[in-house]
């Protein structure tokens, strides 16, 4: 009998769900915020613009390299970082690296992790950081932070790409909506299917019947701690979209980019089917749930 091939189901923002990121105020300085493919392939894939892989290396270790050296496995797609236990992965995108030091007049949003009270990163103390593993303040950065060995262009490459981070328009969020997508294969069981799917729209029900309060995204706090800060969030309804998928696996990337122009604000994170060949959609790697399988 052939396994559902019902995939993750996907949010998409590039950001930590809940954080007040629409409603803050930029600041990022540089003249050049335009994209970076060769920076992008460094941050997502572990790529050199000249082809060869990524190496990071740490004291006492051995190195990663590839795939397993790129940025985004700690800082994730988004640049705003990660937790994991007790290790805080600050946000690494523009808007906090070249930020001036926080005042109470013009609020970052707010990130686990973020150090706001630091000097701001230059591109040439920024290029430090990531060879030599010291921050802008002359200080070491922490253990897990690895050391990469890039040559000026991959470096230009990269910082670029960080500041493009923050230029970039979020899909799926709006100020009081956060959608989702959740993609099912033709070959999917019907019964499964269905069943996958109650589960999936009661939760969403669920979630939104759950009084939450009004959002605070337009009030600014009083003072800088993270205490305060974290009080300031926004509350968004979620929206469950499902994508049925016809045809021949070859046909799905055009499907999926069809789907994702028509609703403007949804896009599938990677998913992996049961049965068969794991299949990347055309935006892999995006910021995701932790994914459902349906068996």
């Amino acid at each position: 009998m052939k396994a559902a091939r019902l995939f993750a189901l996907g949010v998409l923002l590039a950001g930590l769900a809940g954080s007040n990121l629409l409603g803050a105020k930029p600041r990022v300085a540089g003249p050049d915020l335009k994209p970076s493919p060769v920076g992008e392939a460094i941050y997502l894939k572990g790529v050199l613009g000249s082809g060869e892989t990524l190496t990071a290396t740490r004291p006492d270790t051995e190195p990663m390299t590839g795939e397993q050296a790129a940025c985004v496995n700690c800082h994730r797609r988004s640049g705003l970082g990660s937790k994991e236990a007790r290790s805080i992965i600050p946000p690494i995108t523009g808007q906090f690296l070249f930020h001036p030091r926080a005042d109470s007049s013009e609020e970052l949003p707010y990130i686990p992790g973020a150090r706001l009270d630091r000097e701001s990163y230059t591109d040439a103390t920024l290029a430090r950081a990531i060879r030599e593993g010291i921050d802008s303040e002359g200080r070491p950065l922490n253990y897990l932070m690895p050391r990469f060995a890039l040559d000026e262009a991959d470096m230009t490459a990269l910082i670029a790409h960080l500041r493009a981070l923050d230029r970039r328009k979020v899909p799926g969020v709006s100020t009081t909506e956060l959608h989702f997508a959740t993609i099912v294969a033709p070959d999917a069981d019907p019964t499964k299917r269905r069943g996958m799917l109650d589960v999936l729209e009661h939760f969403f029900q669920d979630r939104n019947a759950a009084p939450r309060g009004a959002s605070a995204q337009t009030m600014v706090t009083s003072g800088n701690t993270n205490t305060v800060r974290s009080m300031f969030k926004v509350n968004r309804r979620w929206v469950l979209h499902v994508w049925e998928l016809t045809g021949p696996p070859a046909t799905w990337p055009d499907q999926l980019d069809k789907k994702l122009r028509r609703a403007s604000r949804s896009r599938p994170c990677r998913g992996r089917s049961q049965g068969g060949a794991g299949r990347r959609g055309p935006h892999a790697g995006a910021d995701c749930l932790p994914r459902r399988r349906h068996r």
